[in-house]
């Protein structure tokens, strides 16, 4: 009788979590619903003995009813469940898709010492993450610039900053860390002016020339001229049209190799790495990524060799 008793608890602690949980992510998610556009959430899990991530995709107007689905069909006993604050303008979480949104959030060891203080705060056992409401939207790119400088200026993990980043689900459980329960620690849903942040231009760095021109040759030429000099398979990357693999950066880390190894030009390896699907979807198309992202990949191999 106790067995059936400890049951009947437990499952309706567990229905009273998931209610809780869902009626966050959509508190947060109501705000996005100011701006007269169609926008999709995600909400993922990931099985705690096998590791397989579920993401899935619905647009914002469905959000109550879906994500209390999701969460009842991936019980947080067993799955670790995490959901993105952003929205995109399609079902596809990648930062070209991105849009604007009236928060910022991060990661944090530390939130007591925040100002402004935070809006939202849970613990995820090793760690706390955090979410602060604004009043006025911000683009995906000045609010990630704005959550990236929190980050830095309380000690917080820059890297879940990004418009793409999951955060984990309040009211769920943490199995990385001993089955720790993620829980609210703090709640204050007031919109709060958004912090000002430094302008580039109040403190000039050096401007470094461009890099590369990733216009004066095709893609398939360059692959053409250097496929005998490239394996197979960094051949095929260099030729796909859309995305055949989930891991985009090394994709692209091939690629730069294996064009580096062979003796094409840095104009070369842009023609290729700027029309790459694997390149579009992580960063979109502005040259001052490419740049980026071409000189961190051309200064590793230079070390390495």
């Amino acid at each position: 009788m106790k067995a059936v008793r400890r049951h009947r608890a437990r499952a309706g602690q567990d229905q009273y979590c998931t209610a809780q949980a869902a009626n966050l992510m959509v508190s947060v998610w109501d705000r996005l619903r100011d701006r007269d556009r169609t926008s999709f959430v995600f909400v993922a899990a990931r099985d705690r003995l096998t590791g397989e991530l579920i993401e899935e995709a619905f647009e914002l107007w469905k959000a109550p009813r879906r994500a209390r689905r999701f969460l009842q069909k991936h019980p947080r006993n067993q799955y670790d469940l995490f959901w993105c604050p952003n929205a995109f303008a399609k079902p596809k979480r990648v930062r070209s898709a991105a849009l604007s949104v009236p928060f910022g959030w991060c990661r944090l060891n530390d939130w007591r010492q925040c100002r402004p203080r935070t809006s939202i705060v849970w613990s995820t056992g090793n760690a706390y993450e955090a979410i602060w409401m604004w009043r006025k939207f911000e683009s995906p790119g000045r609010a990630e610039a704005i959550s990236r400088a929190l980050a830095k200026r309380f000690g917080g993990e820059v890297g879940s900053t990004y418009p793409v980043s999951l955060l984990r689900i309040p009211h769920t459980i943490n199995h990385e860390q001993q089955r720790a329960r993620v829980d609210v620690v703090w709640f204050d849903d007031l919109a709060q002016r958004r912090p000002k942040v430094r302008s580039p231009k109040a403190s000039p760095v050096r401007q470094e020339k461009p890099l590369v021109d990733p216009f004066t040759c095709g893609r398939y030429i360059v692959a053409e001229n250097y496929r005998e000099r490239v394996s197979t398979q960094c051949y095929d990357l260099m030729r796909h049209r859309r995305e055949r693999r989930d891991d985009a950066p090394q994709c692209i880390t091939r690629i730069v190799r294996a064009l580096n190894k062979a003796g094409a030009s840095v104009d070369e390896i842009a023609a290729v790495v700027w029309r790459s699907p694997y390149f579009i979807s992580r960063y979109g198309q502005t040259r001052e990524k490419l740049d980026a992202v071409l000189r961190v990949r051309l200064r590793a191999i230079a070390r390495a060799s």
